[in-house]
């Protein structure tokens, strides 16, 4: 499945510092989900939406929104849902509030002074 949502209107009206939400500037945001009943299914499916993901690249921020990602991927991607100053300030949160990195699934913020950052 394939879904564009309009974005803009009251989201692209906040300033962009007042809370962590990043890319309001994106008119629309992609969301692709897939199914598969089988390994071999699921192979095609990745091809797929790779092959789909790269075709759109020239039209695309590069930005993503945590919410549509999972596993592997928002862990990989997290740095690509904020602003560089965005994540350093969240970063700094993460290193206060929770040093131990107890709360590490799905969207892991890393501390800056951990070398993953």
């Amino acid at each position: 499945m394939t879904e564009v949502r309009h974005a803009g209107g009251a989201i692209a009206r906040v300033e962009s510092s007042a809370n962590a939400y990043g890319h309001r500037d994106a008119e629309l945001v992609l969301n692709l989900i897939g199914m598969t009943p089988t390994p071999e299914a699921y192979q095609h499916l990745v091809a797929y939406s790779t092959e789909f993901k790269r075709l759109l690249e020239p039209s695309v921020t590069g930005g993503v929104y945590m919410n549509f990602l999972e596993g592997e991927e928002s862990r990989r991607r997290i740095r690509d849902a904020y602003s560089p100053e965005t994540y350093q300030r969240l970063a700094a949160l993460k290193a206060k509030y929770d040093p131990h990195n107890l709360f590490n699934y799905s969207f892991n913020i890393q501390s800056l002074d951990d070398g993953s950052a």
